[in-house]
């Protein structure tokens, strides 16, 4: 075996050893994991139903958030989503509840959404990292949610998030969507809900850093997503309810279109269940 070979031979039996180490410690994130998620379905089940009849608002992070006076949404129930939390004191905002799914934004800006007062749920990926962080000195438990599989594959939504919720939908909006579902929610108006990556920025002026120039080209990222809400709405639909969009701009036309101002002058459904 000349050293070419022995080379090879030696970063193979490295990189196996690694992949064997890998699989090691996912296994036992996943018993950590489990056991946290078995302590926390109590929890999460006291949610269901909590809003009955009510309506919320699910910020999201657009661009289009620059544009949007908020001030019509400051005494009603508010979902956050990612980073929305450094923004909110520039946009006058508080928000009663807060989701995290993927390990990017977790990674971003979890320290900043524990310093909230809210009820946070990670789920998916940013459970797993909770878990694993262990983190100390926080304001409120938060709620672990487990992911399981793409809501384009289920085409419905769980009948119990305290079990799991689809998690894969392209957006952390979906997840809002389930949750919100769970919890009784009538009517539900997505703000900052873009669709639209052409700037490759969020309100902060970040990059969304989660699409390949070809994946842009192709839109690939937002039929999938699209379709996700495709779902959604056939969902709250089915019940009767009704989902709107109410942010300014952007390319999604799957909701009907609900300005805030318009949308506030119904005190009938307001922080019902609050």
């Amino acid at each position: 075996m000349d050293l070419k070979e022995k080379v090879i031979l030696g970063i193979k039996k490295i990189l196996f050893r690694i992949k064997l180490l890998r699989i090691m410690i996912d296994e036992i994130l996943n018993y950590q994991f489990y056991k946290e998620f078995k302590k926390n379905q109590k929890k999460v089940k006291e949610f269901h139903n909590k809003h009955l009849g009510g309506r919320c608002f699910i910020v999201a992070t657009g661009p289009s958030l620059n544009k949007t006076n908020l001030d019509p949404i400051k005494n009603e129930i508010v979902f956050g989503v990612n980073s929305l939390c450094t923004g909110l004191d520039k946009f006058g905002i508080n928000c009663d509840y807060y989701v995290i799914s993927d390990r990017v934004s977790w990674k971003r800006h979890s320290k900043c959404v524990l310093d909230l007062d809210t009820n946070l749920f990670p789920c998916y990926v940013a459970a797993r990292h909770y878990i694993r962080d262990k983190p100390k000195n926080i304001k409120k438990e938060p709620y672990l949610i487990k992911g399981d599989g793409s809501i384009l594959w289920a085409k419905k939504f769980p009948e119990d998030i305290s079990r799991h919720v689809y998690a894969d939908g392209y957006t952390v909006i979906i997840v809002c969507l389930q949750i919100a579902y769970y919890m009784g929610f009538k009517e539900v108006y997505l703000v900052g809900c873009d669709c639209d990556y052409s700037n490759e920025a969020h309100f902060d002026g970040k990059k969304a850093g989660v699409l390949t120039e070809n994946r842009l080209k192709e839109g690939q990222h937002w039929k999938r997503v699209f379709s996700a809400y495709r779902i959604c709405k056939q969902a709250f639909e089915g019940e009767g309810r009704k989902i709107y969009n109410s942010t300014v701009g952007g390319k999604l036309e799957v909701f009907e279109r609900r300005n805030l101002e318009e949308a506030v002058k119904n005190p009938k459904n307001r922080k019902m269940g609050k």
